[in-house]
């Protein structure tokens, strides 16, 4: 049996040699705790170089959240703004077609927590600082033309539904940039290879 101070005392290596050959789910189980108990860094290493770790790039890595609100009000906020776009979309405006096409995939990437999503929602969120800031600016330039207008022309009135939503694009697009970094994170379990022995199922 596996003696616990020589587990304590076992390197990255040797855990994963003796993981191969350990009789017992007790022996195995602490195995994993000492495995555990490494920083991933180091043991995404290792096993990069023994050549039991697939490339972090495939499919297989996902995104964890360390923030529950982060990610109900993302799908919120992508739900709503898609619906709007959708209707824009309907009326004409083809440049909709633009952030219709990355709320898709922002939605998609979070629906199967693809590792790509952390990407996809940075460049919405820029999409939306500049769609937001360019609602806002039109109205202030239409804000001009009503205020320098002479009696004989008639200037279409400021949207404060534009002005609105394009404060809340604005302001999402800041939050979310900063958000997509603080509240995910890369899980490399996946990518652990499957060890035989008595105790997997």
């Amino acid at each position: 049996m596996t003696d616990a101070r020589n587990v304590a005392s076992m390197s990255i290596d040797d855990i994963l040699d003796a993981r191969r050959t350990v009789a017992s789910a007790e022996e195995a189980a602490e195995l994993d705790r000492r495995w555990a108990e490494f920083p991933e860094r180091d043991r995404i290493h290792v096993l990069k170089r023994r050549g039991e770790l697939r490339s972090l790039s495939e499919r297989g890595r996902v995104v964890g959240y360390s923030s529950g609100i982060y990610i109900v009000s993302l799908v919120m906020l992508t739900c709503v703004l898609l619906s709007i776009n959708l209707l824009s979309l309907v009326e004409g405006r083809w440049l909709a077609l633009i952030s219709v096409s990355i709320q898709i995939a922002v939605l998609v990437s979070l629906a199967i927590r693809h590792h790509f999503q952390i990407f996809l929602v940075r460049v919405w969120a820029i999409v939306a600082v500049i769609g937001g800031a360019a609602f806002i600016v039109s109205q202030l330039a239409q804000a001009v033309v009503i205020a320098t207008a002479t009696a004989e022309e008639a200037p279409a009135p400021i949207s404060f539904t534009k002005i609105l939503l394009g404060v809340i694009e604005l302001s999402a697009g800041v939050y979310f940039y900063g958000a997509s970094i603080r509240s995910t994170r890369f899980e490399h379990s996946e990518h652990e290879p499957k060890l035989e022995g008595p105790w997997t199922t």
